[in-house]
């Protein structure tokens, strides 16, 4: 469950509750405009923390028009918000 993402600075920060061990998170962004199924994505792996709160903050690319994250446990996909900074 998503608790809370901010973006202050550059540095995206979001924050998750989850039962679940995470064994990985990426981030997403897209510099692209448009329907979102038509735009370029490019996914990269972000260090995240994990006690009771999952928190994962990691920079935002210059240019970026919208960004989330995925959390991986097993074969389970989680995703935050998505986030446009078009805005």
């Amino acid at each position: 469950v998503q608790k809370s993402i901010i973006l202050k600075n550059g540095q995206s920060k979001a924050v998750f509750l989850s039962n679940k061990k995470i064994e990985r998170v990426t981030l997403t962004t897209t510099s692209d405009l448009g329907h979102t199924c038509k735009r370029e994505w490019k996914e990269v792996e972000v260090a995240f923390s994990q006690s009771d709160l999952l928190e994962v903050t990691s920079t935002i690319p210059e240019g970026t028009t919208g960004y989330f994250f995925n959390l991986y446990s097993g074969g389970l996909t989680v995703s935050s918000d998505y986030q446009d900074l078009t805005k």
